[in-house]
């Protein structure tokens, strides 16, 4: 075989691992996005900013000054795009755009739309069928060719919508959410992520340096073990961090600390289990 066939088996060998390892980042992500309500239209957008602010920091001159050429080249994004993305501050709301999820477009439509919203400024409550003042205009205006009754359904599983007695929709809520989840508690997934990616990265870029990442998996374990064994590591687990956080907290630390670097030091631990809806009972808060 010719030098430039077996780099070219080489090359696909290392896409076909890349993508594959795109899709199990992904998957998870899209299910978390699509309880939140957000849609691809979205997470693409979310996803140009992210590629952007990575670049950028990959492309970043001595003088600390960006190229906006090398980021487009990079990315794949136009130097438009970049330069608009990079004019953003850090914390700016993402625009609300055209394909983000449709039914958070019918909602929104329904909510400032001055012909589907009464006197006071508050939803109509819609007939199903008609030409302007209806379900089926406000979904024909908003959300495309998507069937309305298909619509109607995806807002009835999610809780935003009702039907009275009459047969007329109502809007409960503006938010696309299947599940309502505390902030914080989605603001600790962002950065818990972050944390085991970084992690992962640096292992990756940095072989001979590696920070501790390990992990122990069995595919065939009795299922009536689950609620010791999460037990049993929620109990081991919470005494290890007990111990670490003793460690790390200690006063005499910090004393012989005078003008040292200070670096953010932390440890993650968590189980994982498939499929997840095992019955077990837990005694401790973690696992």
């Amino acid at each position: 075989m010719k030098l430039y066939e077996q780099e070219a088996d080489v090359a696909a060998s290392s896409l076909s691992s890349q993508e594959a390892a795109c899709r199990r980042i992904l998957d998870p992500l899209a299910r978390l996005f699509l309880r939140f309500g957000i849609g691809a239209g979205e997470f693409a957008t979310l996803c140009k900013i992210s590629y952007v602010r990575a670049a950028a920091d990959a492309s970043r001159m001595a003088n600390g000054r960006i190229n906006r050429s090398r980021i487009a080249v990079l990315t794949g994004l136009t130097r438009p795009e970049v330069a608009r993305i990079l004019a953003a501050k850090a914390n700016e709301e993402t625009p609300r755009v055209w394909h983000r999820q449709r039914a958070a477009r019918v909602l929104d439509g329904w909510y400032s739309d001055d012909v589907f919203k009464g006197r006071r400024g508050l939803p109509l409550a819609l007939p199903l069928k008609g030409r302007r003042w209806s379900f089926e205009a406000l979904v024909r205006r908003y959300a495309g060719d998507v069937p309305v009754k298909a619509m109607l359904q995806v807002l009835s599983d999610a809780k935003v919508v009702s039907v009275t007695r009459a047969g007329l929709i109502r809007a409960r809520r503006r938010q696309v959410a299947w599940k309502q989840y505390h902030s914080q508690a989605v603001a600790e997934i962002g950065k818990k992520t972050e944390s085991y990616l970084r992690v992962l990265l640096h292992n990756l870029d940095h072989p001979d340096d590696c920070w501790y990442e390990n992990s122990v998996s069995h595919q065939r374990v009795n299922a009536a073990l689950v609620p010791y064994l999460r037990n049993e590591i929620a109990a081991r687990g919470d005494a290890l961090l007990k111990m670490l956080a003793d460690q790390l907290n200690q006063p005499h630390r910090d004393a012989k600390m005078n003008g040292a670097r200070r670096v953010n030091f932390g440890v993650n631990l968590f189980l994982h289990l498939h499929p997840e809806n095992l019955p077990c009972r837990r005694t401790s808060k973690r696992g």
